[in-house]
């Protein structure tokens, strides 16, 4: 399951019949507890469609710190609190949030909200722009990946991990689907519900697997025609 929603707030627990019905719906939820956490992980920002932050646990500065990341990144976020008054709406409202949520929440009404921006970010071309390449956190610092330099993606769980023709392999939190809308399509092909590989390196294949540069990868029987239809057979 792919994450799709980061609530930022300092009291997950809160959150978990949230959690359990946004799940019930295939949606997953990311909690971060403190800004450092998007700070040192801008990946969340950039794969996940929605930020909900809630004003009760974060002084205004923090808020806006959030939402210019949020901003940055084309990334729609709503506004939870307990008690939205008047004074808080003056404060926030010129930060020009989707919404805004009062707790404790109404689940079919966030849930509705939600689905509708998930619908919006995934037809925006904000959000559909292909990646030619991108940065990921390698230690303390960031590396630059080029598209050409994929071999593969494989996903586990909450996390892919991208493996490199410099003999690299990368580690994200992100779903395997969230990245892929966001690869060129003519260089890519999905070979397994857990693969993505490079057409331009793909040495050899067969009905079962995909010989790369560096390794091997499965290849699902679904996927055969997909495979075979993408390059000139003779």
């Amino acid at each position: 399951m792919a994450a799709s929603v980061i609530v930022l707030s300092k009291n997950p627990s809160i959150y978990s019949p949230l959690r359990a019905f946004l799940e019930s719906s295939d949606i997953d939820m990311v909690n971060a507890e403190n800004l450092g956490q998007l700070i040192d992980d801008p990946q969340f920002l950039l794969f996940n469609p929605l930020l909900l932050i809630d004003l009760d646990d974060f002084s205004l500065s923090d808020v806006k710190k959030a939402v210019e990341m949020a901003q940055k990144q084309h990334m729609p976020f709503y506004f939870l609190a307990e008690n939205l008054s008047k004074e808080m709406m003056d404060d926030v409202r010129v930060l020009k949030p989707s919404g805004y949520f009062a707790k404790p929440l109404d689940s079919d009404m966030v849930i509705m909200n939600i689905e509708q921006e998930i619908y919006n970010v995934s037809t925006s071309h904000l959000k559909t722009k292909k990646l030619d390449e991108l940065f990921v956190k390698n230690g303390k610092d960031y590396e630059r990946i080029g598209s050409d330099d994929i071999l593969w993606i494989q996903a586990s769980g909450n996390y892919i991990e991208i493996f490199t023709s410099n003999e690299k392999s990368y580690l994200l939190r992100i779903g395997l689907k969230d990245i892929e809308g966001r690869l060129p399509d003519e260089q890519f092909l999905r070979v397994h519900k857990s693969y993505i590989v490079n057409k331009k390196h793909i040495v050899r294949f067969n009905s079962h697997s995909i010989k790369t540069m560096r390794g091997e990868v499965p290849l699902a029987r679904s996927y055969f025609n997909t495979v075979l239809t993408a390059f000139t057979v003779i």
